[in-house]
């Protein structure tokens, strides 16, 4: 082995490993690059979404439309509660186990997929985050990972605190979080709609 090799390894090893959030891109207008879906109401939602597991076995497809009239079906598509991705952007990513994709018929535009997280981690302890107001106590987001936090998911959620109001039922945060190879992954396949924003480590 060459001398100095050693060394430098073990410095590689310890830099911390880099995290990203997983958001839709918005245009210099302020505007989704997605087009946006939802039903006749503005007000869908399925809270199983929120949950840190499985829910393939009982998931009903619902059928939901773009809301801007006259816009083109994007290959990623936006809601509050969900991102939805084509066919072709679901089988870029299905190499990932810990994402599950659940149908949506978009109406005149056929079947998309949510692309739904089901890996959660516990929020490490020495996490910089945002919660809730009391009495709540909710996790809003992280803002930043300790340096020596390894994660065996390339997709993950973050659950609730013990103790949340939302932990409760299982919840997690909406926040989706991921490693560099799932954002270059992401960058791929969907960079037009979505982005990866580094989070900083602490």
């Amino acid at each position: 082995m060459p001398c100095g090799q050693r060394p430098l390894r073990r410095r590689l090893c310890l830099q911390p490993m880099p995290f990203f959030l997983l958001h839709p891109k918005s245009r210099s207008n302020g505007m989704f690059a997605a087009a946006l879906i939802d039903d006749e109401a503005c007000l869908w939602d399925d809270p199983r979404l929120r949950l840190g597991a499985e829910i393939g076995s009982s998931w009903q497809m619902p059928h939901l439309s773009l809301v801007q009239a006259g816009r083109r079906a994007t290959s990623v598509l936006f809601n509050p509660n969900a991102i939805v991705v084509s066919e072709g952007v679901r089988d870029e990513l299905s190499m990932f186990p810990e994402l599950e994709f659940l149908p949506v018929d978009v109406r005149g535009h056929g079947v998309f997929f949510i692309l739904h997280v089901v890996a959660t981690v516990e929020l490490p302890v020495d996490a910089r985050a945002k919660f809730t107001p009391a009495p709540g106590g909710n996790l809003f987001t992280v803002e930043a990972f300790p340096a020596a936090f390894d994660p065996p998911f390339a997709f993950f959620r973050v659950l609730h605190p013990m103790g949340a109001a939302a932990r409760r039922p299982g919840g997690v945060a909406r926040a989706v979080y991921l490693t560099a190879s799932a954002a270059e992954r992401v960058h791929g396949c969907a960079g037009e709609f979505l982005e990866a924003r580094p989070l900083p480590s602490k």
